[in-house]
């Protein structure tokens, strides 16, 4: 066959073509470890943005715009790429400083997000706004990128797609002359959007884009994308996917925890690296415990000591684990193990313990590794902590046996000789905990100046003539700064109806760094709470404002539809960037019963007033309540007798009277019925209240919860019997 040049020029084009459109469709392939994305929330502070979504009682633009990247962060991060943002809260950043932030932190792409508005309210759907192929020549990828984005907002989202998706604009007249200020940026016509045009200026950014989702000056696109909370946060995250897309990130497909102690605990998607101690003569047998969930679903669990063989661990299935983890239901059959290891029957040293799982497809995956200290066994004396780094106002638990005379364990600056008695702190040997800072004032120690963060020695003695005792050797601790922490919202103990929200705020601060925040409720782990920015946290502790500005603060709603009636335990604890755990705050929650919300009618009991002594006394009935509780509720102000006026010996029943007393004066009474079934429906609730309360002095309020608190105070005393006494003769 006869091919012409011209035939060999148009093949070799076309398959240049196809080349470089498959080389522009397929994934670019990226480690999201070390993968850098700046998200820049448009707008804000002094500059609303677009504010047409008011007329059909929407937000500004720039709100929108802020929880639109806060749901792509959360989903970048779940794709193990680090994420930073322009801004975090309702501030205005200059333009020019929006990519420099995305500069200096060695971003591979910029996106700014925002909602587009436009004269014609015709207008609707989602536009990108690229780079155009001047200066540096980071189109291709920005292109790349905003295909995926767009892909996602149409197909997870549904926003449809603008008839001018993408949108290159240049300014007129401006160049890139081969120099912008101090930057080389290339040379050719500008981008007109300041933040694309600076993310060529500055250099060492990949991609630059706007995404605008949808128009504000669309009845259509804001009633179906904005007005809709959830629609919000999923565009946040079809933006996150759309990145993840174009890179090809896979998102985590397993979740490891491991026990640390009675209180404590760590998880992740990766390997949780967790430092052992093992006293001879004091510890028993090491228990490992936790769990995993893995996509694949798993068939056994392993763990190998210092390099050996493989041994099985005993496997199990824990419905909590399945709960909060629902979307693992592979996982329904084992999710969870543990093992007690004999430890007392290795030499002193240090070993690592690792433990992994077994999909049901036959792959293997790290779950944890612990690195495991066997200390020897001590003599007189021994002494030893959970870990190595404290923050200076953290617990610490200390074990220590003391059996000679005098024993004691000194803190030391790490340069101190342990003899000069003028620089250490002191405490005798015991087991509970301490805090670290407390032992500046154990007795006469307490004029010591305070500790500072720094490397410290824990030395343990045997006498009071400071020798150091050969068999426990110094031990090292890290001291960091102070924990901080407070919460706003309950105040304290609360009481609510069933299924009515407890809404939990507060903050800590922690020198490295806070990762979570979670709530547990009578000891189970209930939830992870929101993470919201507190600026004024940070303002009040403007050295923590770099360590943790990802994460500080908590906000969010928890439902007590699923709580059984009566008190509750709460606790939040905050969750460090290494793993730990640390208690922000604790209180109890009581659930009751909603109250009744129908019609009272006072027809049962009957209720008479004996008007034929000097003390008016009402007659009723209330069903097995005990005399001594009644009384016991007014402070003694309080006797109950029968009609003849001989004392009631055990349940209150028919035909018994209650005479309240004011200092010891009779008053004019009226029966007070508590927690009795006064309609006679078989069961105590919330309706029996009511119906006392009306029948005793036709007073109604919802919330109503004790028939004696009159004036609803919180407590029964003197005032509610001058109320009762002045009421008591309506009837």
């Amino acid at each position: 066959m006869y091919i012409s040049k011209k035939s060999i020029v148009s093949l070799f084009l076309c398959f240049s073509f196809m080349l470089a459109m498959f080389t522009f469709l397929a994934p670019v392939k990226a480690d999201a470890s070390n993968l850098i994305i700046t998200l820049d929330p448009g707008h804000g502070g002094h500059d609303p943005g677009a504010t047409g979504a008011r007329t059909w009682g929407g937000d500004d633009e720039k709100n929108y715009n802020l929880r639109q990247a806060f749901a792509a962060k959360e989903r970048l991060e779940e794709y193990g790429v680090t994420v930073h943002m322009t801004r975090t809260d309702d501030t205005f950043i200059v333009l020019e400083d929006r990519p420099l932030i995305a500069h200096n932190n060695g971003s591979d792409a910029f996106i700014s997000i925002h909602n587009n508005s436009y004269t014609s309210s015709s207008a609707r759907g989602c536009v990108v706004f690229i780079p155009n192929k001047y200066g540096r020549p980071i189109y291709d990828k920005s292109l790349g990128i905003a295909n995926k984005i767009m892909s996602r907002l149409m197909n997870d989202v549904g926003i449809p797609k603008n008839t001018n998706p993408y949108s290159v604009n240049e300014s007129n007249g401006m160049t890139y002359d081969g120099s912008y200020s101090s930057y080389n940026c290339g040379s050719g016509p500008c981008d007109q959007y300041r933040v694309i045009r600076w993310s060529k200026i500055y250099g060492g950014i990949n991609a630059s884009m706007i995404v605008e989702s949808c128009f504000q000056s669309n009845k259509s696109d804001v009633q179906s994308f904005l007005l809709n909370p959830a629609k919000v946060i999923q565009t946040g995250e079809a933006i996150a996917d759309g990145i993840a897309d174009y890179y090809g990130l896979k998102l985590k497909t397993y979740h490891n925890c491991i026990d640390l102690s009675a209180t404590e605990s760590k998880s992740g998607n990766d390997l949780l690296v967790a430092d052992k101690t093992f006293a001879k003569g004091i510890d028993g047998a090491m228990s490992i415990s936790g769990w995993s969930v893995h996509s694949e679903g798993i068939s056994k669990f392993e763990y190998s000591i210092n390099g050996g063989s493989w041994q099985s661990l005993k496997a199990s299935f824990r419905q909590d684990v399945a709960n909060a983890m629902p979307t693992y239901t592979n996982c329904n059959d084992i999710n969870a193990f543990s093992a007690e290891l004999a430890i007392p029957s290795l030499p002193s040293g240090k070993y690592p313990i690792k433990v992994r799982g077994c999909t049901k497809s036959g792959n293997y995956y790290d779950i944890a590794q612990y690195n495991v200290i066997v200390y020897p066994s001590a003599g007189s004396t021994y002494m030893r902590t959970e870990k190595d780094r404290f923050a200076l106002n953290e617990p610490i638990k200390i074990t220590a046996k003391g059996d000679a005379p005098g024993a004691w364990v000194g803190l030391f600056a790490e340069s101190d000789i342990p003899g000069n008695v003028s620089s250490y702190y002191w405490f005798e040997m015991h087991n509970g905990e301490v805090t670290i800072n407390d032992l500046i004032k154990d007795g006469t120690k307490n004029d010591r100046p305070e500790l500072t963060p720094g490397t410290y020695k824990l030395v343990t003695f045997v006498d009071s003539g400071y020798l150091q005792d050969p068999n426990a050797p110094a031990k090292k601790i890290t001291l960091l700064d102070k924990i901080e922490k407070n919460y706003d919202s309950p105040k304290g103990d609360t009481t609510v109806s069933k299924g009515e929200d407890v809404y939990l705020q507060g903050w800590a601060l922690h020198p490295e760094a806070i990762s979570d925040f979670r709530l547990y409720i009578d000891g189970t782990e209930a939830k992870s709470l929101k993470g919201m920015p507190r600026p004024d946290v940070l303002n009040a502790y403007p050295h923590y404002a770099t360590i943790c500005a990802n994460l500080h603060g908590f906000g969010d709603n928890v439902s007590t539809s699923n709580l059984t009636l009566g008190k509750h335990a709460f606790e939040v604890k905050a969750i460090t960037s290494k793993g730990e755990a640390f208690t922000v705050c604790t209180f109890t929650v009581t659930v009751e019963a909603p109250p009744y919300d129908g019609v009272i009618t006072p027809i049962v009991p009957s209720v008479t007033i004996d008007k034929t002594g000097t003390t008016k006394t009402v007659k009723g009935i209330d069903n097995g309540l005990d005399a001594a509780t009644i009384e016991a509720m007014f402070d003694g102000d309080c006797r109950i007798t029968k009609a003849d006026g001989t004392a009631v010996d055990g349940y209150v029943g028919s035909g018994y009277v209650i005479k309240l007393y004011h200092d010891g004066i009779p008053y004019d009474t009226a029966i007070i019925i508590v927690k009795a079934d006064i309609d006679g429906d078989g069961m105590v609730s919330g309706k029996d209240i009511l119906r006392a309360k009306k029948l005793s002095l036709n007073m109604f309020a919802d919330g109503y919860t004790e028939a004696g608190d009159v004036n609803a105070d919180g407590v029964v005393n003197d005032a509610d019997l001058d109320l009762i006494a002045s009421a008591a003769l309506k009837y």
